[in-house]
């Protein structure tokens, strides 16, 4: 029977082997075998594989990011230690002590001295601020050209004329660097032109010279107590008589008029054109030119006809316009003084009024007056003096002034209200006058500097607490430590225990401890030990609010004998953290001094840590390239082994559809 069966399983046709494949192309059609179950039996020991790799991978990765937060530590305490020791250091930023901030302001640089001085403040320094009278905008204002002085500065203001606008345009264009010109409504139809000093000081009292006709028009100016004198003419001078009347002529008038202080001259010009009469030329003179003949005539040229013995009567017109310039006839007042100086006017039809402020203690020796072309008619010269000034503002807002204080008794005057100049590293900003004395004590600032150390001792303190949590397991977890990508899952402590037994920390711990317990000054007269200042691990009978504290290193600070000691040695304790012994500016002595050479062994060039950032690429990239290579092999495997299972469910499948086709056939 066994025998008959195989003879006809081997002479089943070709064609049928080929249906069955199609049916069976789905892996399990025709089997009861399960081929992913199978597979993933199969692989599971390779995804074993890869998810350690990938769980090692976390683990690495929380290794880093704790080693770098313990490095930002162990920088943030290297940066205090040089803060310290620095030039920016605490130690020698000064501040100030002010009884009365209200009226003075004090900023202690550190240059400054330390020191106790006492201010009295009479007068603060003002900017010059004067105004005009309400004018009307419809007022028509004389035009004249003037001179605004202001600290030695001449600035000439050319004004043609026109109202309180315009004048205050041509104003604003020329002051704009030195003087804030406004113009202010005073009411709907008025205005007023005011003018401030940009600079504060008595040299900076704004003053005016030259033609101020415009200036007394809108009463910017006024004239102040006085003394008027009418200008003595000596040449045909009739008593009773104000004026002179000049006629296409000079005149030189000789005086001696001596010039007082704050005078200004003053007087009217009248100028009228004038022509001289016409006269018809005499009949003798005349050349008939119907009597010439061509024998009489000279040299006839392009440009003139010449007659015997005569010169030209008939020249070229172009030639004349080329060669004769008309020049504008001189109109001048010029007032001549006995050093060879000259003050000189252009005239016409106006009133003028000059400042003599610069002539002041000369004399007038002469008198030019000159009409060329014209009639002048000069009235009511006049020398005005007062001992107010000639002319003062008509309204003055604030007088120009230096501040005036005393420092220490002695009387002190200066153009400003910031005064940089006086002590050494400090700028005094004035505010207002003190009815008393000011008292200012320069000090070091003793609240930075504690603070400072209150930093410097937590920043040790996270190093140190860092370090025995890294190295130490709690006894109820011996044994049970967890790797760190469960205890990340399940949200346990990452840090405990997770550097057992690494020498590097515990050396670090060990030089650390050392140097915060062993002397660092200078002398034996001077503070050595951090103890000395309120600054231990630990005291006998000392409080400490941390029972662990002598086990972890860390450091308690008592803040009551630190302020203390920074009161009353200060100097001391400064020298205590950083000094220089060797007198070359550079510290190389004292607690910050040495706390930066133990952090070398972290994050110097050689230090643990800077190693291990080195290195921690190189190992991330090894593993990254061990995982890529399982993920591949598992991929390789995978295809592999569904590729046989597939051909032997199809065999499976093939051998089932033969023998059900046999059992068809026997039963009938």
């Amino acid at each position: 029977m066994k025998l008959l069966l195989l003879l006809i399983f081997l002479t089943i046709p070709s064609h049928f082997f080929s249906q069955r494949v199609q049916l069976a192309s789905i892996p399990g059609q025709d089997s009861d075998m399960d081929i992913n179950d199978m597979l993933q039996q199969i692989i599971a020991p390779y995804h074993d594989e890869i998810t350690n790799l990938n769980n090692l991978r976390r683990d690495k990765e929380i290794e880093l990011v704790l080693w770098q937060d313990f490095k930002t530590n162990v920088d943030n305490f290297d940066s205090v230690n040089r803060y310290i020791f620095g030039y920016e250091s605490a130690f020698k930023v000064l501040t100030n002590e002010n009884s009365d901030p209200s009226s003075l302001k004090v900023l202690v640089g550190r240059s400054a001295k330390k020191g106790d001085y006492t201010i009295n403040i009479e007068q603060l320094a003002q900017a010059h601020s004067i105004a005009s009278a309400p004018i009307s905008v419809d007022r028509t204002i004389p035009a004249s050209t003037f001179k605004v002085l202001v600290n030695e500065k001449e600035l000439v203001i050319p004004f043609r004329g026109g109202n309180i606008i315009t004048l205050h345009e041509a104003m604003q264009e020329i002051l704009s660097n030195d003087i804030n010109i406004k113009l202010l409504n005073a009411s709907d139809t008025t205005k007023v032109l005011s003018l401030t000093g940009k600079k504060e000081g008595i040299d900076q009292e704004i003053t005016f010279d030259g033609d101020m006709a415009a200036l007394l028009d809108i009463q910017l100016l006024t004239m102040g107590q006085k003394t008027e004198t009418l200008f003595p003419w000596i040449e045909d001078k009739i008593d009773g008589v104000t004026n002179i009347i000049i006629t296409n002529k000079s005149v030189d008038i000789t005086t001696n008029y001596f010039i007082e202080p704050n005078t200004t001259f003053a007087f009217s010009a009248t100028v009228v054109d004038w022509s001289p009469p016409v006269t018809e030329p005499s009949q003798i003179d005349k050349i008939a030119l119907s009597n010439l003949t061509t024998s009489s005539l000279g040299a006839v040229t392009n440009n003139s006809i010449i007659l015997p013995g005569a010169t030209p009567i008939l020249e070229d017109l172009v030639s004349i316009e080329e060669t004769n310039t008309v020049e504008p006839p001189k109109r001048m007042f010029t007032l001549f003084f006995d050093d060879d100086s000259k003050e000189e006017i252009e005239l016409k039809t106006d009133k003028f009024n000059f400042s003599l402020e610069e002539f002041a203690g000369k004399s007038i020796v002469q008198v030019h007056a000159e009409a060329e072309g014209a009639i002048l008619d000069i009235s009511d010269m006049t020398l005005v003096t007062s001992p107010e000034g000639a002319l003062r503002p008509y309204k003055e807002t604030k007088k120009a002034q230096d501040s005036k204080f005393l420092l220490d008794g002695l009387e002190i005057q200066r153009p400003n209200n910031t005064i940089t100049n006086l002590i050494a590293g400090v700028t005094l900003d004035l505010t207002k006058d003190s009815k008393t004395d000011i008292s200012i004590k320069i000090t070091p600032d003793l609240t930075l500097v504690k603070d400072t150390i209150l930093q410097w001792a937590l920043s040790y303190n996270n190093i140190m607490e860092d370090i025995f949590t890294f190295t130490t397991i709690p006894i109820e977890k011996i044994g049970k430590i967890k790797p760190l990508h469960e205890r990340e899952e399940d949200g346990d402590d990452l840090k405990e225990g997770t550097f057992y037994g690494n020498s590097s920390l515990t050396g670090f711990k060990d030089r650390l401890r050392r140097m915060v317990s062993s002397p660092h000054g200078i002398d034996q007269n001077s503070l050595s030990l951090l103890d000395q200042v309120g600054i231990y691990i630990r005291r006998q009978r000392a409080f400490n609010s941390d029972p662990d504290a002598l086990r972890k290193g860390t450091l308690t600070v008592d803040v009551a004998e630190l302020e203390k000691k920074l009161s009353s040695d200060f100097d001391a304790i400064s020298k205590l953290f950083a000094v220089d012994t060797d007198g070359n500016l550079v510290n190389d002595k004292g607690v910050s001094v040495a706390a930066i050479d133990v952090n070398k062994m972290m994050i110097g060039s050689e230090g643990y840590l800077t190693r291990l950032d080195q290195d921690s690429d190189r190992r991330m990239d090894e593993l990254n390239e061990k995982i890529t290579k399982k993920e591949e092999e598992i991929d390789r495997v995978t295809r592999k082994e569904r590729q046989d299972l597939l051909q032997m469910t199809q065999a499976i499948s093939e051998s089932k559809a033969l023998s059900e086709s046999l059992q068809q056939r026997f039963k009938y």
